[in-house]
């Protein structure tokens, strides 16, 4: 079971707000009939439990993003231990050339230096167009093709017919919460 980041107290969202909290907190992000009728069943029974369910929404959305924030830091610090494991490793080589003729056997590690196969790059140089390039060299350039949606569904919404290769999934209108 996670644990909330609690901005709020249990005196400040009460016991219904802590009865919410910990329908959402127990069924960890998947909510079952029977939780869902349970929560309806408890907001429906007046405004104050609407605004408990409002105050656990917000707080909700606040350790959203306080976990958003917290991945990125951590997404930062492995990409900072991944440069300092390549600058290691690129001492490392060279200690083992310098002092080990590229090869050292301990109790624990066998340690070597190896050479990659050598790698080409290829890219258009500045100044020149893909369009000019495409027009000369035909087969050194790959067409991507995939469908114009937006085309598609500007000649739907005018009333236009759609070829019945086309899938239209016309999805409702969503309801849904503000709270100010």
């Amino acid at each position: 079971m996670s644990q909330s980041i609690s901005r709020f107290s249990l005196y400040d969202i009460g016991t219904v707000g802590a009865q919410i909290e910990s329908y959402l907190t127990q069924s960890e992000g998947e909510l079952t009939p029977e939780t869902e009728a349970l929560l309806d069943r408890l907001m429906t029974e007046g405004p104050e439990k609407l605004e408990a369910a409002a105050m656990v929404l917000q707080q909700l959305n606040a350790n959203v993003e306080l976990l958003k924030a917290e991945s990125k830091r951590l997404a930062d610090r492995a990409k900072a231990e991944e440069a300092n494991a390549e600058r290691l490793k690129s001492r490392m080589v060279y200690a083992l050339d310098a002092a080990f003729g590229g090869k050292l056997k301990t109790a624990k590690f066998t340690l070597t230096v190896s050479q990659t196969a050598p790698t080409v790059a290829v890219d258009l140089r500045e100044g020149a167009t893909l369009q000019d390039f495409a027009e000369w060299f035909p087969d050194f350039v790959r067409t991507k093709q995939e469908l114009n949606k937006v085309a598609i569904k500007e000649a739907y919404d005018r009333g236009e017919p759609i070829p019945e290769e086309i899938a239209i999934l016309e999805n409702p209108p969503k309801r849904y919460v503000r709270i100010r």
